[in-house]
């Protein structure tokens, strides 16, 4: 979907002052599990209701996760794949790149109710870079966008790898 011409704090700005006006920001639902998710236009979202209905069923079906499971959903946009999987495993972790879409995807749980997600931004096709020995307490380069290793190991230490069969 094409971005938006207007500079990204515009389009904030602009869209909290519609919001304060009482408008709502357009959706879509996925019923077989409970969610409706809310987007702006300038969000990468799949324009086929029907067919994105089904991939999410699909992805589902592949992955069964179990009310125990947790779950690392990377390049998790808006939550359409992790908060239905939130709705059947015990725990679900998105990470996702794109500015803004993290506080989205966190106000798409809360307006479903679900507790059991966290979202992080972060470059999740990143690898961490090789740590270099520090010379007088200089902090080592990092890419920007990366989490880093430390941040990448507070964020996924509780999460197990998901088992391709059972």
């Amino acid at each position: 979907m094409a971005r938006s011409p207007l500079p990204a704090a515009r389009r904030v700005r602009d869209h909290a002052a519609d919001l304060a006006r009482g408008r709502r920001a357009p959706g879509y639902r996925l019923p077989d599990y409970g969610v409706e998710l809310a987007f702006e236009p300038w969000h990468f979202t799949q324009v086929n209701a029907s067919i994105n209905r089904r991939m999410v069923a699909h992805a589902l079906a592949l992955l069964d996760p179990r009310p125990g499971d947790k779950v690392l959903d990377l390049f998790c946009g808006l939550g359409n794949f992790t908060l239905p999987l939130a709705r059947r495993a015990f725990e679900v972790v998105g990470v996702e790149g794109g500015p803004g879409l993290v506080e989205w995807a966190r106000g798409n749980a809360g307006r479903n109710g679900i507790t059991n997600v966290r979202f992080h931004r972060g470059a999740a096709y990143a690898a961490p870079r090789p740590r270099r020995e520090r010379r007088s307490g200089a902090r080592p380069a990092r890419h920007r966008g990366s989490m880093g290793r430390a941040s990448a190991g507070r964020m996924l230490g509780a999460v197990q790898p998901y088992p391709i069969a059972r």
